[in-house]
């Protein structure tokens, strides 16, 4: 059985309906007891944007960040649970995530974990948040999975066997149990994209970027097309061309 962590963005804490659908993908897929770390009973405060996780690979700021840090390495799969504040995740969700950007493919504590998303919406935004976690975790060089979503107006019918949300959700553990099974990652467009854009990035920053150009330099990043994890990755030619297009106008735009 997979060790499961529920990361809790919700406000309303243990009685939020987004963490009781988290829990419910994580009996699915064999947990009964996931790990659950509820945001809001942990004090943490948002990235300043000091930059200084770019020259090393610590954050200078002290606190429960390191805490939650330490339980969720000793899991396999993060559940990253919010529900949806304005076509975006909850700002405890928020503060957590940007805190996160030195323990990915910098430290590796996260590094190679697989991920889903649970979120929960009274309307639109669901696809948009779990678009902006996906990206999150493929420049971390986590596996993202895919995403549960149910909405509001499914409070009295999500439980029910054929109902949409759980159809939904069968469709993403089968992925998911499949994935589990034959240890084989497919690669996803937001992969090589974020991949290559940082790649790009720290090459033609390298002075400014020198800490992380050299950790890329140590570890051949910079001759790959992604991070090499334990996982076997299943490429897809087509989608690493036109990752390698768009990285290539975005930085061109920015020169």
């Amino acid at each position: 059985m997979k060790k499961i962590a529920i990361i809790n963005g919700s406000p309303k804490g243990n009685s939020s309906f987004t963490l009781r659908i988290a829990k419910m993908v994580a009996k699915k897929l064999g947990c009964e007891e996931p790990i659950e770390i509820d945001l809001q009973k942990y004090s943490f405060a948002g990235c300043t944007g000091c930059m200084k996780c770019f020259k090393t690979d610590k954050c200078i700021i002290n606190d429960d960040i390191y805490k939650i840090l330490s339980i969720i390495e000793e899991t396999e799969i993060i559940i990253f649970a919010t529900p949806v504040f304005f076509f975006s995740v909850s700002y405890l969700m928020k503060h957590f995530i940007d805190r996160l950007i030195t323990w990915g493919y910098k430290s590796k504590q996260l590094f190679g974990k697989y991920a889903i998303a649970v979120t929960t919406a009274d309307g639109a935004g669901s696809n948009k948040v779990s678009k902006y976690l996906g990206d999150f975790c493929s420049f971390l060089g986590i596996m993202y999975l895919g995403n549960a979503f149910c909405y509001i107006s499914e409070f009295d019918t999500y439980k029910k066997p054929k109902s949409r949300f759980q159809n939904k959700m069968n469709k993403l553990i089968n992925n998911v149990e499949k994935v589990l099974k034959t240890g084989i990652y497919r690669l996803r467009f937001a992969d090589y994209y974020n991949f290559g854009l940082r790649k790009r990035i720290i090459t033609i920053g390298r002075k400014k970027y020198s800490y992380e150009y050299k950790l890329w330099e140590e570890n051949n990043y910079l001759k790959m097309d992604y991070y090499k994890t334990n996982h076997k990755l299943k490429r897809n030619w087509f989608k690493k061309k036109l990752a390698d297009i768009a990285t290539k106008i975005v930085v061109r735009k920015h020169k």
